[in-house]
């Protein structure tokens, strides 16, 4: 049951993704590249989509693939810190009273497995879902397909079906790893505090 809820907060999230991407899309493609083109012109250099549309083409997809992986970074650190559960675990078994060593000794046997089942799942029913769907969508269900499938399509059209997901599984999981030391900092503050 514990992991299953947490493959539905993460799949509930993903849903939503398509939307979120407007975040990392306005900080690194509305600020921060372009100030980096800016200082430095011959490391970022600016492509003109009319004389060099493939070029911008394929930069469009490599920045859509940063923004994607933004928010993976997001959404798991939503649902890792945020999880009351792993919170009250570490709790109950440490009483807040560890090291991060010793804290990631007592959370990392238990969370692992949860985190690569959470992994392998969540992309799953966008990406059969997907395939599914007819060549052509009416128009007004186009909007409901994109906002739904959009996130998902920027791995697998760039990368292909296999190679996306592989990239959407590692991504989660690294993250929801990384993202469970930072929370067994914050727990423990948490807790400590409230003594």
């Amino acid at each position: 049951m514990r992991i299953l809820k947490n493959v539905l907060y993460m799949m509930l999230l993903w849903l939503f993704a398509s939307f979120l991407m407007n975040i990392p899309r306005f900080i690194i493609g509305g600020v921060l590249y372009p100030s980096l083109e800016e200082w430095f012109p011959r490391v970022f250099v600016e492509i003109n989509p009319i004389k060099n549309p493939v070029e911008f083409a394929r930069h469009e997809l490599i920045m859509n693939m940063v923004f994607a992986l933004f928010v993976i970074l997001m959404i798991s650190y939503l649902c890792v810190r945020f999880d009351n559960e792993r919170m009250e675990y570490m709790i109950r078994r440490t009483e807040g009273m560890y090291l991060l060593p010793e804290g990631a000794a007592v959370y990392y046997p238990r969370y692992v497995a949860a985190d690569l089942t959470v992994a392998l799942a969540v992309p799953l029913p966008q990406l059969i879902g997907s395939l599914f769907l007819p060549e052509r969508i009416p128009d007004f269900l186009a909007p409901i397909v994109d906002f739904v499938f959009g996130f998902t399509y920027v791995f697998t059209d760039t990368l292909g079906y296999v190679l996306g997901y592989l990239v959407i599984v590692l991504a989660i999981f690294l993250s929801r790893l990384c993202f469970g030391i930072t929370s067994l900092s914050s727990w423990r503050g948490v807790w400590l505090s409230e003594i």
